[in-house]
C-alpha cells in the first residue's frame, strides 16, 4: 500500500488535528519536573567525557529529514568501533548510558522535536534517510504521520523485532489510527519502560541497522 492508496476519514483527521494539541499541551505539563532530571542527565553524561547530546539525522513525515535528539549513552566516536558488518567489537554503551536506555531517558530531549512539530509522543519510530530506499511501497504508509518517541512497535518487541515487523506494525497504526490506540500504546509505553523488556543495549545481532 503506498501513500497514494491510503487516506485518512474525516475522524482520523480531525484526531490528528487533536492529537498535535495534546501533544504541545503534555510537553508543557512534562516541562517543570523533566527539566530537573533533563539537568541531572547532562552532569552525569558529561562526567564521562563528550557531549551530553547525540543529535542524529532522520526521515520523518513526508520522508522530511530533521535531527532527532538524544542524550548521549555511547563513548565518543563509537562508530568507529564496528566491524565490516557493523557490528560492535568493544563495549561501546557507557555506564550512565546502559541506566538511561535501560528506562528509555535518552529519549527526553526528543521532547523539543515534539514541540518543533518533527515528531509527536506516539507514532512509528523515525529510521535513518539510508534506510529510506530499502522501504517496500506496501510499507509507505509510515511516512504520512509524524514520527514517536513510542509507537506500536516499541510496544510490540521493541528493538528485538525485524524491521519488516516493525513496519508492518507502524502501517498498521496508521490504516487503524485514533486517539485511542495512542492512548493504549502510552499506558503500555510505561509498563514497558518499567519492565525494561526487550531493551537491546546496543545493536540487534540479528539485523545490525539499528
Amino acid at each position: 500500500m503506498s501513500t497514494k492508496e491510503h487516506s485518512f476519514s474525516f475522524g482520523q483527521r480531525l484526531q490528528l488535528i487533536v492529537k498535535r494539541c495534546l501533544d504541545l499541551l503534555l510537553c508543557l505539563f512534562l516541562a517543570i519536573p523533566l527539566i530537573p532530571c533533563g539537568l541531572i542527565c547532562i552532569l552525569l553524561v558529561r562526567r564521562d567525557g563528550g557531549p551530553a547530546f547525540y543529535k542524529s539525522k532522520r526521515v520523518g513525515k513526508g520522508k522530511k529529514e530533521f535531527d532527532a535528539l538524544k542524550f548521549r549513552t555511547m563513548i565518543v566516536d563509537a562508530d568507529k568501533y564496528l566491524d565490516d558488518q557493523g557490528r560492535p567489537t568493544r563495549e561501546r554503551v557507557t555506564s550512565i548510558g546502559k541506566f538511561l536506555r535501560r528506562f528509555s531517558v535518552d529519549e527526553l530531549p526528543q521532547m523539543l522535536n515534539v514541540v518543533k512539530g518533527e515528531m509527536s509522543f506516539i507514532g512509528p519510530r523515525p529510521i535513518l534517510p539510508e534506510m529510506v530506499s530499502d522501504v517496500d511501497a506496501k510499507f509507505e504508509p509510515r511516512f504520512l504521520v509524524p514520527p514517536g518517541i513510542s509507537g506500536l512497535a516499541q510496544v510490540s518487541g521493541r528493538n528485538t523485532l525485524p524491521w519488516v515487523d516493525r513496519y508492518r506494525l507502524d502501517v498498521e497504526y496508521v490504516t487503524k489510527y485514533s486517539l485511542w490506540m495512542d492512548f493504549q500504546i502510552l499506558t503500555k509505553t510505561f509498563l514497558v519502560v518499567f519492565t525494561g523488556a526487550d531493551v537491546v543495549l546496543d545493536r540487534n545481532p540479528d539485523d545490525v541497522r539499528k
